[in-house]
């Protein structure tokens, strides 16, 4: 399988389960600082604890990849990801185990269809407590197969015959 390079938590909003207190906000998962971190709550419920990402009105990925950073000490250890179009129905494309430690960590799949919101549903921590500690969160989309890759790239010029970039760094790209 092959994915996309392109972190597609952007441009889109998060929810929580909970949030420990505002500065430490589902925001802070996807802020591309892994100092800055999402706490969920430690409450009487306990688990499960979830993290979701809505991309917005009209897009989807067809997400088959998840980097995490988690903590070393109250990190995720069970969890799974999900992906739904309606924000009630969820599919599971995903279950595993983190490994304790800050990451990061890299987790793949097989997905085809896009949805419009991912979910990282955690049902248990390393540690004694029931907060969940989520440093960084990316995700990027699994890319059809069949395509082909090709390199981009504005000016081309002609050496000993050959065609090769002229004065720019040449770009990889995917075609379908």
């Amino acid at each position: 399988m092959t994915y996309g390079e392109t972190d597609r938590l952007t441009g889109g909003s998060c929810s929580a389960s909970s949030e420990y207190n505002p500065s430490s906000s589902c925001e802070k998962a996807v802020d591309g600082d892994a100092v800055n971190t999402w706490w969920a709550s430690e409450n009487t419920l306990g688990m499960p604890q979830w993290w979701k990402y809505d991309f917005g009105v009209g897009v989807s990925w067809a997400i088959g990849k998840l980097i995490a950073y988690p903590s070393s000490t109250i990190g995720p250890n069970a969890f799974k990801v999900e992906g739904s179009n309606n924000d009630s129905d969820w599919d599971e494309l995903y279950s595993g185990n983190m490994a304790n430690g800050l990451g990061p960590q890299e987790f793949t799949w097989d997905n085809t269809t896009a949805y419009r919101y991912i979910r990282v549903y955690v049902t248990s921590v390393f540690g004694a407590s029931s907060y969940v500690v989520i440093r960084e969160l990316e995700a990027m989309e699994q890319l059809p197969a069949g395509g082909f890759w090709f390199i981009f790239c504005e000016a081309w010029e002609k050496h000993n015959k050959l065609w090769r970039p002229k004065l720019a760094i040449p770009k990889l790209g995917y075609e379908i």
